[in-house]
């Protein structure tokens, strides 16, 4: 006789199920790269809700025929926009100069301000109002720029024009004294 033939049987022990209600032998963990993943997270969501929420960070929409959404980051500040737009206000009358050339110096100590169409039309304002068409021009060419890549001034500015009409006035200064834009000599009257 096989003495192991003549014991019991018995089933290996990795066979055996623990077949008591409720217990369980493993606890279930959850892995630490969730919860480093969350953490990230939720800090990225923070971060981006700050910039959005101090308008640092802004969702621009192009007028093309698609809606395009681009993240622009924003580099002049609520002070600059505001002290641009108190030089035109109404109450502004005789600082608005002034006021104009504030928002001008702010905006030229501002990093990155070529990429921020409301700064750069800040900047072309003062031109205009310098009547200093050759840096307006710059300024309008920087805008064309900017708005092929459907990047816009806000309505934060006040008095924003289209680009064209921007385009215009700079042609309109340029004029010799006493032409009009139709080409005709200025007659100083209406008749």
């Amino acid at each position: 006789m096989n003495p192991q033939s003549s014991a019991p049987f018995t089933e290996p022990e990795s066979s055996q199920k623990d077949t008591t209600v409720g217990s369980s032998s493993k606890k279930l963990k959850t892995p630490k790269i969730f919860w480093v993943i969350t953490v990230l997270f939720v800090l990225l969501a923070a971060a981006l809700g700050y910039l959005f929420a101090t308008k640092q960070l802004v969702l621009a929409l192009g007028a093309t025929d698609k809606d395009v959404v681009t993240v622009v980051s924003r580099a002049c500040t609520k002070a600059t926009i505001k002290t641009y737009n108190d030089a035109n206000s109404s109450e502004a009358g005789d600082t608005r100069a002034a006021a104009l050339k504030n928002a001008f110096e702010a905006v030229n100590k501002t990093s990155g301000y070529a990429g921020d169409p409301n700064c750069v039309y800040i900047r072309y304002t003062y031109y205009i109002e310098q009547k200093d068409t050759a840096n307006a021009q710059k300024e309008v060419d920087t805008l064309n720029a900017l708005a092929k890549k459907n990047l816009y001034a806000t309505s934060e500015l006040t008095l924003v024009q289209p680009i064209e009409s921007m385009q215009r006035t700079i042609d309109i200064l340029k004029l010799p004294e006493g032409q009009t834009p139709t080409g005709e000599a200025d007659s100083g009257g209406r008749g």
